[in-house]
């Protein structure tokens, strides 16, 4: 299916909705990780193993079989709105930054996998086929994730194609045979939904009978895989997301109190022409920064231009230098950056990825379709406010991203900023949107000011106020720590074990002898080889 058709039938979050099914059939194949064998596609058929297994959530499933397998401690995701109970000795994965995805389970030595996802969606689309307007069927959201994964897989068997409840929600079940290189695999799917803008996906994968093998010949593989989704689906439940929801209303009317105070006089109080910092993981220096801050922009545009030269050491024989460039208006209507990493290994050949962005708020010429009425349009002024993103690759370049942008967008220099512009005296929290570049798309950064607290920083115990910074509701936390009066005292994360601490160039040389503390090159788009 092609991006460009897709764009014209789906929404951009039904994209990601379409992207993340197939990525949860690349999941599926990680434990095999050969290319699929082709074939014919097999319409739905009725897989005895998969007939068989509970429609009903609240008795046993397969006759009580299922009741005999272990299942692991609950997964508790109060922000995502789901909780379940896994396999047992399973390995949990949680990727920071990933889109739409919650959470994942591996178990290698069963060579299951059970990944599950969020999804927004941008207009309604019932869970299966329904009638439009016009009287013409159309197809939901169970039949185009069921063409989808046909065309990622052009020699799969679907085997299962149904639609259940779970307390009162319409769940739509997929069973789909496939095979990769000389294994056979089975992939299931329910996709739960919450309202028909918004979905949960839990994808399990595991080993399975042959694609085409008779409906009626038993696979112990497959049944116990059947069995065992059969006994997660028994323990989801939907969880009541009011709380939240209110909590994130009530950060966002601060964060815009917060925007109304940030002019540029408080932009040029808060820049520091040069910074320097240590980046230390348990207690062992692998990196630095070196951060230049100016009210200016070369071209001599008004606002706040940001340069970071930055280098790091996640292991011996890896380096990768990192430079960026962060400018945004003083009024905040207008951004560009750049981020260029270069990838050095004694193991893998030299390496790079480069991204530019702008984003721009403006009054835009638009159609008044409430002038005239609909046969006599008129024109209005209406607010635009879009970013657009291309990255670079040393394999391959990333399609340009152009999203919409809501008034809570952050952009990156404010966001480099954001620790010295929030109120220390009073703890609040915010909400902004962010891009990330990791994920290629914008998403929720929380801010946390907290109450006064003693924190040892290095060698050094300070009295010190906490700013818990994340993106996404149950992301990773860094901890900012700023001085009383309003100091910047250095960061931590404790699930990577990294923190960050102010220094000066002469640290620096004496701990990296090579450190190129110089400032950073200004770019322009394109592959940073090329320059």
């Amino acid at each position: 299916m092609k991006i460009s058709f897709a764009r014209m039938m789906w929404g951009m979050n039904e994209i990601a909705f379409i992207r993340n099914v197939i990525a949860g059939l690349v999941s599926a194949l990680a434990l095999v990780g050969q290319p699929a064998v082709a074939g014919d596609v097999a319409g739905p058929q009725p897989l005895d193993v998969l007939q068989d297994r509970r429609d009903d959530v609240d008795g046993a499933a397969d006759g009580g079989h299922a009741s005999s397998l272990q299942l692991g401690a609950a997964f508790e995701g109060g922000a995502a709105g789901i909780t379940f109970r896994p396999p047992a000795d399973c390995k949990q994965i949680r990727r920071a930054g990933v889109p739409d995805e919650i959470v994942q389970y591996l178990n290698e030595k069963e060579q299951w996998t059970l990944k599950v996802s969020r999804f927004n969606l941008e207009k309604k689309v019932p869970i299966t086929t329904w009638v439009d307007d016009a009287g013409k069927e159309q197809d939901g959201v169970l039949e185009n994730t069921i063409k989808t994964l046909q065309r990622a897989n052009s020699g799969g068997e679907i085997v299962r194609q149904d639609v259940v409840n779970l307390d009162d929600k319409p769940v739509g079940l997929i069973g789909m045979r496939f095979a990769i290189g000389v294994s056979d695999r089975l992939l299931q799917q329910a996709i739960i939904q919450e309202n028909e803008l918004v979905y949960f996906v839990m994808e399990f994968a595991s080993p399975g009978a042959k694609a085409g093998t008779p409906l009626d010949q038993d696979n112990p593989a497959e049944r116990r895989a059947v069995e065992m989704f059969s006994t997660i689906l028994d323990t989801v439940k939907l969880l009541d997301r009011t709380a939240i929801r209110r909590d994130q209303d009530e950060r966002l009317y601060r964060t815009r109190a917060l925007y109304v105070n940030i002019n540029e006089q408080r932009l040029r109080a808060a820049l520091i022409p040069e910074q320097w910092f240590r980046l230390i993981r348990e207690g062992k220096d692998v990196g630095y920064s070196y951060v230049v801050e100016e009210p200016r922009k070369a071209d001599g545009s008004p606002g706040v231009q940001i340069g970071i030269r930055a280098r790091s050491v996640p292991e011996d024989g890896t380096q990768v230098d990192a430079e960026s460039w962060l400018f945004m208006s003083f009024d905040r209507k207008g951004e560009d950056f750049s981020n260029i990493a270069l990838y050095q290994s004694a193991k893998q050949p030299r390496t790079y990825t480069s991204e530019f962005g702008s984003s721009i708020h403006r009054l835009k010429p638009m159609a008044d379709t409430g002038v005239g009425g609909l046969n006599n349009k008129g024109v209005k002024l209406g607010d635009e406010y879009k970013i657009d993103v291309t990255y670079f690759g040393k394999s391959a370049n990333a399609q340009p991203l152009s999203l919409d942008l809501p008034p809570y967008y952050l952009p990156q220099a404010l966001g480099h900023l954001l620790p010295r512009l929030v109120p220390l005296n009073t703890p609040k929290t915010y909400m902004f949107a962010s891009y990330v570049s990791d994920a290629h798309r914008v998403m929720m950064r929380y801010i946390d000011v907290g109450e006064p607290v003693n924190v040892k920083l290095g060698k050094d115990t300070v009295a010190a106020v906490p700013i818990k910074d994340r993106i996404g509701l149950e992301g990773t936390t860094t901890i900012h720590y700023m001085s009383l009066d309003g100091a910047y005292l250095g960061a931590v994360n404790a699930e990577s074990k990294i923190m960050i601490l102010p220094t000066d160039s002469e640290t620096l040389h004496k701990l990296w002898k090579d450190a190129d503390l110089s400032r950073p090159q200004v770019r322009e788009p394109g592959p940073p080889e090329q320059k």
